[in-house]
């Protein structure tokens, strides 16, 4: 279980406010979120609620990516497209 609870909170590391948005959506102090996601004390709403929100931020991720992906290729495209008028 502590193994499990490292990656987790190692994963949730990666994503800026992941910590404080767990706290907001459990109503508990970011302090104390800390505290269950070492181990310390067990708190099974706050897990839950950190694996779902690890996933929200994975997802918010891959889409922001996708649209950068989008964006970078339209503006290649401009590009290109100046550079050789038809």
């Amino acid at each position: 279980m502590k193994e499990a609870l490292e990656k987790l909170r190692i994963e949730l590391r990666k994503y800026r406010g992941s910590i404080k948005r767990i706290a907001e959506k459990t109503g508990t102090t970011q302090e104390w979120v800390g505290r269950v996601l070492a181990g310390r004390v067990h708190n099974e709403r706050v897990i839950l609620t950190a694996m779902a929100v690890l996933e929200e931020m994975r997802e918010a991720e891959l889409v922001a990516k996708q649209q950068q992906e989008k964006y970078m290729l339209a503006f290649s495209d401009r590009i290109m497209s100046s550079l050789n008028p038809s």
